[in-house]
């Protein structure tokens, strides 16, 4: 039926039959306006749920080189000019940690399979060194741990697998990722890492989970985690592990947001964070940042985060979106 033109009813105004009040309320549905705004209903006390939460798959790619054990093993990143989310780096410049982790026992698929999906424990790691370029190689006696230099080439040796990690922004971003084998059939004693060693691959729906409605313009709301059972890999949330709450404003989409999940840091418009220490809720009016939180408004994306500062993997463990009530 067209509600933009006259209907043509079958019955006069005085022709009220047994039926009428049945056609008038299905005339009334069907040519309700179709913009008419359904309002939203906001909280200030709001408890997120699992139905709040996103979903996170990812995949890792990592070189894997034979390496002669026993010797002093060359890592040389003069060709990494792109991170393995394909943003540009220098690396005379930009890397400044470089981290050497031995695992027992486990080979690289099961490793890259554990780190993209959260599920690495501190026990799967055997050793774990760091060392400070001041150019763009570093060798493994110059790696060492609380400021200690360790004979590294000493533990090289067949049995174990080692994972170096190259990272910038003080050591929190990882940039590159390659596996060190070594293997008594080799004889190479440097590795190169450049932008082909590996890649970071992540799925993402900013708009697929179902968004916290909250009062428009309140500093006041309170954000409670404790009723989320599920982390955004699949696994149990264990909400001890967040120590850090991050809101974000975007002038983009969730859509358009989607395809850089991991990248935010970027993207974002306005930020502010606060420390969680342990708490399962926070809020809002504790929020710091470079500009002053006056609260969620319409016209602009808005993310709420929990992330680890001390987790390998980049993802957080709880992220939702907060849309202002209409």
């Amino acid at each position: 039926m067209d509600c933009q033109r006259g209907v043509d009813f079958p019955w006069t105004a005085t022709d009220r039959g047994p039926g009428h009040g049945r056609h008038v309320l299905f005339l009334m549905l069907a040519c309700a306006p179709a913009d008419e705004t359904v309002l939203e209903p906001g909280c200030d006390l709001c408890a997120l749920t699992d139905a709040n939460q996103y979903r996170l798959s990812a995949e890792l790619t990592a070189a894997e080189a034979l390496l002669a054990p026993g010797k002093d093993v060359v890592i040389d990143f003069a060709g990494l000019t792109q991170d393995l989310q394909g943003h540009p780096v220098d690396p005379a410049v930009d890397i400044d940690q470089v981290s050497l982790l031995a695992f027992r026992n486990l080979a690289p698929a099961e490793i890259r399979e554990r780190l993209v999906n959260d599920e690495l424990q501190q026990s799967d790691v055997a050793g774990w060194l760091t060392a400070y370029p001041t150019g763009t190689t570093v060798q493994l006696s110059g790696f060492g741990t609380s400021g200690n230099t360790v004979d590294a080439p000493d533990y090289f040796v067949g049995g174990t697998t080692w994972m170096v990690i190259l990272a910038r922004d003080e050591g929190s971003t990882a940039a590159s990722v390659a596996f060190l084998l070594p293997s008594e059939s080799a004889a190479e004693e440097k590795v190169i890492v450049d932008n082909s060693t590996s890649r970071l691959a992540v799925d993402v729906d900013l708009a697929a989970f179902a968004p916290v409605i909250v009062e428009p313009g309140r500093t006041d709301v309170v954000l409670d985690w404790s009723a989320v059972e599920t982390d955004g890999f699949g696994h149990e949330f264990v909400r001890s592990t967040a120590t850090e709450l991050a809101l974000y404003r975007f002038d983009e989409t969730p859509e358009a947001l989607s395809s850089a999940a991991l990248d935010l840091d970027a993207l974002v418009d306005e930020s502010w964070t606060l420390q969680l220490n342990g708490r399962p809720e926070a809020t809002l009016d504790d929020l710091r940042g470079e500009t002053a939180f006056t609260g969620i408004s319409t016209g602009s994306t808005w993310v709420m985060m929990l992330r680890a500062a001390d987790s390998l993997n980049p993802a957080p463990y709880l992220l939702t979106r907060l849309k202002a009530a209409r």
